[in-house]
């Protein structure tokens, strides 16, 4: 049980969820607006933009980097 409280704490992981989440959620508006239909399945299909692999992506990068320079400082200065 231990490891899924970490794997829920995961802060790079709670980036990539949300920018994934918000990426798609931004891809079925437009799609509605442009189209004048709702379609839902745009909530999980891929394909269009924006990309939810790209978003993952650049929110994953500076959550690791920024995690990563503030443990280092942390560590660094403890020594």
């Amino acid at each position: 049980m231990d490891g899924l409280q970490e794997l829920l704490q995961n802060d790079i992981l709670w980036a990539g969820i949300l920018s994934w989440f918000t990426a798609q959620v931004v891809k079925t508006i437009l799609y509605a607006v442009l189209n004048k239909t709702l379609d839902f399945t745009r909530l999980v299909g891929d394909g269009g933009m924006p990309s939810a692999h790209s978003a993952t992506v650049t929110a994953d990068f500076p959550a690791a980097s920024a995690l990563r320079s503030l443990l280092w400082r942390v560590l660094w200065r403890s020594s």
